[in-house]
């Protein structure tokens, strides 16, 4: 039994139709996210450049023209990781650990969990997540996990060495020894290269943790000098 063309051709026609009328829905509901979200996006891109200080109406403001832009596009990892980014920089200026600050973190780690199943594959999502969770300071199995997967997914990016070093050696005593080898590891190839070495020493000296660059072999001249000037045996946590 054959298949009549004109009916073929029907049916053919039927189902571009049905993808060309959902793809006109995503692309209008994208366009009015995107719509949506400006406003906030353009808000907060100013505060992060220190150009416009945002009282709690403005925050207010943010947040909604976000959500309602996440409201046509809910699988946007742009725009959770926005959404999750406001709700962060909202509370920015309190301490870790503050509870006053903790029920904006929480909403922060919900949102950056959602742009993380999108898109599992960017370290510096992963670094958001790790650094909310160090704000709440949670030491977890989820707070591994971030610091390992920003790592072992963008090893040569600056921002994820220093950021790995922070907070690992804020922590350190709370680390486990495979935690406390990868923070290490993290320091001691950040300060063999020239663009990272002078930051990365200074963050180190902050924290009064030379001992993690200056136990044991070290490369780098310029690195041994320094370590022969400023290390201090005994005063020093040692590396694992």
């Amino acid at each position: 039994m054959t298949i009549n063309s004109g009916v073929l051709r029907v049916a053919s026609g039927g189902c571009f139709a049905v993808i060309l009328a959902y793809c006109s829905y995503v692309a209008m509901h994208r366009g009015l996210a995107s719509l949506y979200a400006y406003p906030g996006k353009s808000s907060l891109a100013l505060w992060q450049d220190g150009k416009r200080h945002l009282r709690q109406q403005d925050w207010k403001m943010v947040r909604t023209s976000m959500a309602k832009a996440l409201s046509y596009d809910r699988h946007n990892p742009d725009l959770l990781h926005d959404l999750g980014a406001v709700y962060d920089a909202e509370v920015a200026y309190y301490t870790p650990g503050d509870d006053a600050a903790g029920k904006n973190r929480d909403m922060a780690r919900h949102y950056y969990l959602g742009t993380l199943a999108g898109r599992p594959t960017w370290p510096h999502d992963w670094i958001d997540l790790a650094l909310v969770k160090y704000r709440l300071d949670q030491v977890d199995a989820e707070f591994y996990q971030a610091l390992h997967r920003a790592v072992a997914l963008g090893p040569w990016e600056p921002s994820v060495k220093f950021v790995v070093a922070d907070i690992g050696m804020h922590h350190w005593h709370k680390l486990d020894n495979d935690m406390r080898a990868l923070v290490t590891g993290i320091i001691r190839d950040a300060v063999s290269y020239r663009d990272t070495a002078t930051d990365m020493l200074k963050l180190v000296r902050h924290y009064d943790m030379l001992g993690v660059v200056c136990n044991g072999d070290v490369a780098d001249e310029s690195v041994r000098q320094y370590c022969k000037q400023h290390y201090r045996t005994g005063n020093i946590l040692p590396p694992p």
